[in-house]
């Protein structure tokens, strides 16, 4: 608040459901099955990412004894996680892989992070798939205008019976423009359930309050497939199953 959230860049943090003192930017990340390994979403008061990511411990070691991290392997492994818990003086500034020229290593630390509840582990990231030429026959165009805010919006393609992604767009490999209109063309095979989901962290669609609305639509074999939304207002995301046999 003191900077303004980021001199403007930043939408005020909101409390999430069914944690009432975790207070983020982003509340749709909470539980989203993927782990947001920094402060304050992986925290005790966040439930740890919603149980997305898995109970920080201890690290193994003597000097920082209060330090606590979901993922130790990543103290001192030679490159700089520069966010808390990992870049602080409890965690040696990552082990030292984030030290500030003018500091030492073995500072005392000044706070804990010990957790007092559990949380399930993080998945494991999906395998990508894609038919080949000879079974491709459906035809998919995926259509999205941003709102105000694309940095709050990624998307992913998921064949059901698999369970892998086909296809998925996201910060920072997919940066999106505000305001701008973006088409895809995806290939699939026949008789085989996809589902494509749309996300937004925030909370708010693509409603972009505050700004211009945006909207996404899904067509296969040119009609329009909806999932329970108009493509605009569906808070923090929206599913679209596509089938045709």
């Amino acid at each position: 608040e003191k900077c303004g959230y980021d001199g403007g860049d930043c939408r005020p943090p909101r409390a999430v459901e069914g944690y009432p003192e975790c207070v983020v930017t982003h509340p749709g990340n909470i539980g989203n099955d993927m782990c947001d390994d920094y402060l304050p979403y992986n925290s005790e008061k966040c439930g740890y990412d919603g149980g997305d990511c898995p109970t920080p411990q201890a690290a193994n070691d003597n000097v920082y004894s209060n330090c606590f991290v979901s993922y130790p392997e990543k103290l001192g492994d030679g490159e700089c996680y520069d966010k808390p818990p990992y870049d602080t003086y409890e965690c040696g500034f990552d082990h030292g892989d984030c030290l500030p020229d003018y500091m030492s290593p073995t500072l005392s630390p000044t706070f804990s992070l010990a957790p007092s509840i559990s949380a399930a582990p993080t998945l494991p990231p999906k395998p990508t798939a894609w038919p080949t030429t000879e079974e491709s026959a459906v035809n998919v165009v995926f259509e999205l205008l941003t709102d105000a805010y694309p940095h709050e919006n990624r998307w992913e393609l998921v064949d059901d019976a698999t369970d892998t992604v086909v296809k998925s767009k996201e910060e920072p490999e997919y940066p999106l423009v505000d305001n701008t209109f973006y088409s895809e063309h995806f290939t699939l095979q026949h008789c085989v359930y996809y589902t494509l989901t749309m996300y937004d962290s925030y909370g708010d669609g693509l409603l972009g309050l505050g700004g211009s609305p945006g909207y996404f639509k899904v067509s296969v074999e040119k009609e329009r497939v909806k999932g329970f939304s108009n493509g605009s207002d569906f808070g923090s995301n929206d599913s679209v199953t596509i089938y045709n046999c």
